[in-house]
């Protein structure tokens, strides 16, 4: 007895394809993405650069002017010390003038990238230096004399000598 033998069918295999759900939106907003940024979102960024650079850039021009008065201020200490061997070796700073490197403000600069030019007036026992601004500098010319004694903007300008040579 023998039992015939069944041959196994296989029955298609059905997919449900399901269609995706939408919600419907709530009012006023969208489910689509926008691909940049919209007029007012650009506007906001550029009033905020804007506002940010009205205060940055006056902050970053008066650190410069400081950064420019200190290198001036350096140079006119070194020309002090120059006319002090000047005098110690001379007896006198009548004839005395400053070397090519300590005339402009950085020291070694040319006259046309100086941003200080260094000038001395001197007899035989006493000189002052001063160093005059290329651009215009809140506290004009500095100068310093054969004491020590530095001077800045006569005092009506409201500048005091310890802020220009701080």
């Amino acid at each position: 007895m023998h039992k015939p033998v069944q041959k196994a069918v296989q029955k298609p295999v059905q997919t449900e394809t399901r269609k995706p759900r939408h919600h419907a939106p709530s009012r006023g907003f969208s489910l689509t993405l926008s691909g940049g940024f919209s007029l007012i979102e650009l506007l906001i960024a550029v009033a905020l650069v804007g506002i940010l650079a009205g205060i940055a850039y006056p902050a970053y021009t008066s650190h410069v002017q400081r950064a420019h008065r200190a290198e001036a201020r350096a140079v006119l200490l070194e020309a002090a010390q120059y006319m002090e061997r000047y005098y110690s070796a001379n007896t006198s700073y009548a004839s005395a003038s400053l070397p090519d490197r300590l005339s402009h403000s950085p020291a070694g600069s040319t006259a046309a990238d100086a941003r200080y030019t260094l000038a001395v007036t001197a007899d035989a026992t006493s000189f002052t230096l001063t160093a005059t601004p290329s651009k215009a500098d809140g506290c004009g010319a500095l100068t310093i004399n054969q004491v020590g004694a530095r001077g800045a903007p006569s005092p009506e300008s409201g500048i005091t000598v310890e802020s220009c040579w701080r």
